[in-house]
């Protein structure tokens, strides 16, 4: 009877075998982002009891009574705690309520199976939040898709989130099936009054709406792949962007290069199957490249050998890729995004650059980003996601999603050129549409293939599907030519220039193409047309003006102690605001005299950053430098810059640190070698030597005691027989017991892995022989029979992992040592 308003573990002392467990409680949620999950934990094993979010409720309020959805039967565990997840909500837990004897279970429980009525329970619960989701007649539509069946652990797989962490809340995303999925913030569900979309408060001049789905008639996109029982949405998130970008750089939609998410999550990231970060996939690409799926097919399985739950499998390594590949694809780099840039600047970076990486950080979520399109009952900006599920999710993969920018992190664009080293790929330059004007994809220059239709044109084809869409404005926009309106009504200026191009349609407004070049749009009878002029002074805001005064934020908007000066330098353009230094403004404005002036004004106690006074932010990773350095101060730490550090090549590191509370970077040049967002000593292969048995020995006891022999560097060792892991140690002296009973008169080979401090291994190998005895040990027949002999709480079966029919679901004890 205990009211909880944040997260906790219960301890279950006392508690020995269960076969099933509920619970009741009431339960508050505050707002529209609540969670309230309640989660048993045996031993490695978690198992949800209750899960409560608003979308499956009527309301915020909830009553349950000896209520369970994964604990309702059980093979008779040992729990160990109850664990309590609570976001902007309470949970009041009135009971827990155990089944402590098999004999409890009903009939149908028994004849049928723990597993047969787990599944008939979770598939009737999916039903009731499906039915509950849609009820509620929001914006996205739930079903039954390729993830929703997972379990508790299979989802925290997914999502590559360890035993400690907890699985983030999806509310509900992972039944989605179509519509606008809107990732809820802190409002209250009772609220009658919405709050201001984020995106109103921006103003934008690109396009509402852009999705590499369907530009030019076509889809650029390659097909959504899925990443299965692994958390390695990172990598997929980062090859699927790759693949957009090379369909876009060369022009081709139908390039389609199916590259290796095997090995960018073997390669790229030592997490592997437990998350990672799409920017070392994407540094892995640029530096190193990345082969063909036919190269190195993926099989959801890490490094480390480990995919959703388990570590016993044989090890996928970064040296498994085939020595004959068909392909190899680099790019030029990334360019990261962070939040506190605005939608703005993510929408062109979508436009512009095509392939990016983006990622959520309310569901620690990566995925390739292809589009976006604004929200007509709001305003707000809908961005459009290619996850990386399979077709049996979303809209065939594909999601459409509304969210804060704020929640926006790892976000990439990627930098071309994008280059194979094995294929000689050219970038196509295409008139489908026969208007004088070319599409060479992302490119900026021109290629020397294009058709002699569009030789007098240097600028792309906004749309190479429609005719009456020529190029681009300064936004992105589509000039259309179908209709002539003229905004200032003629010329504003005398001269007898050349018509270079047919008047921008789509704003029809004159534009500056530089600080001296003015493209003027006017009607021609029904034809709109276009020249460009040099003006005699400056152009801006769509005319030739003279160079006297112009302001960019309309007078001072800081209170100043500094002095003028000097007139504002208009001969280079220069007529904003802007940062001297660090800490320095200089700040243009229009004085009395219609003359412009600037003044140098002290930002202090904030720092200077685009052109303007902000409040510093500093956040530091590693409480200071660690390392002495009398480095080059790069740049500040300001809003969302990256406050860790990390390596940029072999040996430099990007050191983000504080100072004075200003958040400052360094790129400083390691003594030695750049590892993990550190200067550390040059690497030192671990040694390792099996000291006992020796090669080719003959044991005949009935416990082998391994040992062996390891450098000062070593961490853990793990153990393997005839290539099967069987076990790690991660303290001297390294060892491992094996019962040889099981390979009783075989030849087996053993090998022992070290890995160093600094990740790196080394092995050592044996080979020896088990010698048989006439009369077989009864404990290697108990380390059958399915019964836990030794008390350790797992199967003794030294089978098959997991195939174990008279207690499927338990761990299988593959040593059985009694």
């Amino acid at each position: 009877n205990e009211t909880m308003s944040a997260s906790k573990t219960i301890a279950l002392s006392g508690v020995e075998k269960i076969y099933g467990l509920s619970i009741s409680a009431k339960v508050n949620l505050t707002s529209d982002n609540s969670l309230a999950r309640v989660v048993l934990i045996s031993g490695e094993n978690e198992y949800l009891v209750y899960e409560g979010y608003l979308a499956i409720t009527n309301n915020g309020q909830i009553v349950i009574n000896n209520f369970c959805e994964e604990t309702c039967a059980l093979d008779g565990i040992k729990p160990d705690l109850l664990k309590i997840q609570i976001e902007n909500a309470s949970i009041n837990l009135q009971s827990i309520n155990f089944i402590d004897s098999y004999d409890q279970l009903s009939s149908s429980i028994k004849s049928n199976g723990v597993i047969a009525y787990n599944k008939e329970i979770k598939e009737k619960q999916d039903k009731f939040k499906i039915k509950k989701i849609n009820e509620k007649k929001s914006s996205w539509t739930a079903g039954e898709t390729s993830v929703s069946n997972f379990s508790y652990q299979e989802k925290k797989r997914l999502f590559g989130v360890g035993e400690i962490q907890d699985l983030p809340n999806l509310q509900g995303f992972e039944y989605y099936k179509s519509g606008v999925f809107e990732i809820k913030t802190n409002q209250s569900p009772t609220s009658e009054v919405d709050p201001i979309p984020e995106a109103s408060q921006e103003p934008s001049g690109v396009p509402e709406g852009w999705d590499w789905r369907n530009r030019h008639g076509v889809n650029w996109t390659t097909p959504v792949r899925d990443q299965r029982y692994c958390g390695s949405c990172w990598a997929f998130a980062a090859v699927g962007s790759t693949e957009l970008l090379a369909n876009l750089y060369f022009n081709n939609p139908n390039l389609d290069l199916n590259l290796s998410d095997q090995e960018i999550t073997s390669c790229a990231d030592s997490t592997g199957c437990n998350g990672g970060y799409p920017y070392r996939a994407l540094d892995h690409i640029k530096n190193n490249g990345i082969t063909e799926e036919a190269c190195f097919p993926y099989v959801a399985i890490d490094a480390q050998g480990c995919n959703y739950g388990s570590c016993g499998y044989t090890p996928r390594l970064c040296s498994d890729t085939c020595t004959d590949s068909s392909e190899l694809i680099k790019i030029g780099g990334r360019h990261n995004f962070y939040s506190g840039s605005g939608e703005e600047e993510l929408k062109r970076l979508i436009i512009e650059y095509g392939g990016v990486s983006g990622g959520l950080y309310s569901m620690s979520h990566a995925m390739n980003l292809v589009g976006f399109k604004k929200d007509p009952t709001d305003g707000a900006i809908i961005w459009i996601f290619k996850n990386s599920w399979g077709i049996g999710w979303g809209e065939s993969g594909f999601a459409n999603i509304k969210t804060p920018i704020s929640n926006f992190g790892w976000t990439h664009a990627l930098l071309t050129p994008v280059v194979s080293e094995k294929n000689s790929y050219e970038i196509a330059c295409t008139d489908q549409d026969n208007d004088g004007y070319c599409s060479w994809g992302i490119s900026t220059d021109k290629p020397s293939t294009c058709p002699d239709s569009c030789s007098g044109n240097t600028e792309k084809d906004c749309d190479d599907s429609n005719s009456g869409l020529i190029g681009f404005d300064s936004n992105y926009n589509c000039i259309d030519i179908s209709i002539c309106s003229d905004t200032d009504n003629g010329h504003e200026y005398e001269v007898a220039g050349q018509v270079v191009g047919l008047m921008d349609e789509g704003e029809n407004f004159d534009s500056c193409i530089d600080d001296t070049i003015l493209r003027e749009t006017f009607c021609n009878g029904i034809i709109g047309n276009s020249e460009t002029y040099t003006c005699p002074d400056i152009c801006r805001d769509g005319a030739c003006t003279i160079k006297s005064c112009l302001d960019s934020d309309e007078g001072h908007d800081y209170f100043t102690y500094g002095s003028i000066i000097g007139v504002m330098n208009e001969d280079g353009g220069i007529n904003y605001d802007r940062c001297e230094n660090n800490a320095t403004l200089i700040e243009v404005y229009c004085g009395e005299d219609n003359v412009g002036y600037s003044e140098r004004y002290d930002c202090s106690p904030g720092i200077c950053g685009d052109g303007e006074c902000i409040a510093p932010t500093c956040t530091d990773s590693d409480g200071g430098k660690n390392y002495e350095v009398k480095g080059e101060i790069a740049e500040n730490m300001i809003d969302n810059s990256p406050n860790y550090d990390y390596c940029t090549g072999e040996k430099e590191l990007y050191e983000v640190f504080c100072l004075d509370n200003f958040g400052y970077s360094e790129l400083h040049t390691c003594p030695e070698i750049c590892l993990d967002g550190r200067c550390v000593e040059q690497l030192t292969l671990p040694t390792i030597e099996i000291t006992y048995p020796t090669d080719e020995s003959v044991i005949v006891d009935k416990f082998l005691n391994i040992t062996t022999k390891v450098s000062e560097n070593v961490q853990k060792v793990d153990f393997y027989i005839d290539g099967a892991y069987r076990s790690t140690d991660t303290s001297a002296p390294f060892g491992y017991k094996v019962n040889t009973r099981p390979y009783d008169t075989k030849t087996i080979v053993i090998r022992a892995t070290a890995t160093a401090d600094n990740n790196l291994t080394n092995d050592h190998e044996v080979i020896i022989s088990i010698g048989g005895e006439s009369d077989p040990d009864p404990v290697a027949t108990e380390c059958n029979d399915g019964i836990d002999n030794d008390g350790d709480e797992t199967c003794d079966w030294n089978g098959t992992p997991y195939k174990n029919k008279n207690f499927p679901g338990m761990k299988p004890d593959l040593d059985c040592i009694d």
